[in-house]
């Protein structure tokens, strides 16, 4: 999470979300993406790592009780590795 006014990194969501329509994580995956397939394996599903995603947000007031966004709320940036979200800032 990144205060779009300072530009700086206030918190971090991180989660692992087991694939529910790809059940062989092949070793090219884990090649690419650097994640043990054990670790995968036991991780919640989307819809369940999505609602704390949403539950997350509203904690930090960027979303309101009803998932939508609060006016002049902090920017939200979804990246897969910290060095994606340099390319994402001027």
């Amino acid at each position: 999470l990144i205060n779009r006014n300072t530009l700086r990194v206030v918190d971090e969501f991180h989660s692992y979300i087991r694939p529910q329509h790809v059940h062989d994580f092949s070793r090219l995956s884990c090649a690419i993406t650097s994640i043990d397939m054990g670790r995968i394996q036991t991780q919640d599903g989307f819809t369940a790592v999505w609602q704390r995603l949403e539950e997350w947000l509203q904690l930090r007031n960027v979303l309101d009780s009803n998932n939508l966004c609060h006016e002049g709320n902090p920017t939200v940036f979804v990246v897969h590795k910290s060095d994606q979200l340099a390319a994402l800032l001027p």
